[in-house]
């Protein structure tokens, strides 16, 4: 197996030394990034970190590349001006740029939406002293529909420096008339815990801060026919920034396992043309059915082999079952969301924690 070693010696102060993040380092508008999705190794040290580090991280695969576009808010469609680039009527709200984010995932409330979820685009301010989300767009059954946050979303504080601690909280609710209710309630709680030179694949150093954020979510979905479904989770994400706009590498975790890495940089040119062993490593999407289940019931794992194993984790994080193969008995769990973690049988790697619901 291939071991990646985290070295923790100082270099020279002529090497490196520690910076500060300004406003001028973050995503500009007209920008665009190219990240590579790289496969979550269980035998990579994300975590740790410290004063004058060396990340070694130059032996990172990538499964897919992403390319990522900020644009600026004078170019937003029309709607969205009204309410991200309109100093008069939200002068809260007024943000720099825009770029395409990630959907929440209604499929873990276990029911179909009675409508066609498109793009989402995530509104970006840096305003006073902190870099914000202020809000999205998500696109339902082809119309763009802005969402204000009610208590802006502020990712950290500007300028950026060693020590500086995160402390915030955020709120939206997107409310499509009678089809479906969702409403977000966080918090974020983290440090700017080291500093010092990351290396990535393809020969590229950069010289990083690394900001350990706790995210802490409080959702609820609701639609028609159905009581309200409540969601609980917590994820921990690891960013080294510089002056690179976009983290130089971000990791997303969850239970102490990691289930997103993303590093930006080019390819290895040499990694273009080969695709052998790419089915290994890219996870199948994992279905659970029924879900929502019954006490007692038996569920179906789809997209999880007989050979791999699992554990069922509560929203505190706690381990209450663990098993092999495709079949989860609900004997022993109480009404309530649970998470399922999995563990390829053929490399080892984990999964994007799946949720699930226990009437």
């Amino acid at each position: 197996m291939k071991f990646y070693t985290l070295l923790a010696c100082l270099l020279p102060l002529a090497s490196f030394a520690q910076i500060t993040v300004t406003s001028d380092d973050l995503p500009q508008g007209g920008s665009t990034y190219t990240l590579q999705e790289s496969t979550p190794d269980p035998m990579l040290d994300y975590a740790s970190s410290g004063a004058g580090v060396v990340w070694d991280f130059s032996g990172l695969d990538s499964n897919m590349e992403i390319v990522l576009e900020y644009n600026a808010i004078d170019n937003a469609p029309a709607l969205a001006q009204l309410m991200f680039n309109n100093a008069w009527t939200q002068p809260d709200h007024v943000c720099d740029t825009y770029a395409q984010g990630d959907l929440p995932d209604f499929s873990e409330a276990g029911v179909e939406l009675p409508v066609e979820i498109g793009a989402l685009y995530n509104y970006y301010q840096t305003i006073g002293s902190s870099h914000n989300i202020a809000g999205f767009t998500i696109t339902l059954e082809g119309i763009d529909a802005p969402v204000l946050y009610t208590d802006i979303d502020e990712m950290h504080q500007i300028p950026l420096n060693y020590g500086d601690q995160v402390s915030s909280t955020s709120a939206y609710n997107i409310d499509a008339a009678t089809m479906f209710t969702y409403t977000s309630n966080g918090t974020r709680s983290g440090e700017v815990d080291g500093w010092g030179t990351l290396m990535l694949p393809n020969g590229a150093e950069h010289e990083v801060l690394r900001l350990a954020t706790t995210i802490s979510k409080s959702d609820e979905f609701s639609t028609e026919g159905i009581d309200p479904v409540p969601f609980e989770y917590e994820t921990t994400v690891y960013q080294w920034l510089g002056d690179g706009g976009v983290p130089y590498l971000e990791v997303q975790t969850a239970f102490g396992a990691a289930f997103r890495v993303r590093y930006q940089g080019e390819i290895e040119e040499e990694d273009t043309s080969n695709t052998d062993g790419i089915t290994d490593i890219i996870h199948p999407e994992i279905n659970i059915f029924p879900n929502p289940a019954t006490n007692g019931s038996s569920l179906t794992l789809k997209g999880i082999d007989a050979n791999s194993t699992w554990e069922v984790r509560d929203t505190a994080g706690n381990i209450c079952v663990e098993g092999m193969g495709n079949r989860l008995n609900t004997e022993s769990l109480t009404s309530g969301v649970y998470f399922i973690v999995h563990r390829t049988s053929a490399t080892g790697l984990v999964s994007r924690p799946k949720a699930f619901i226990v009437k």
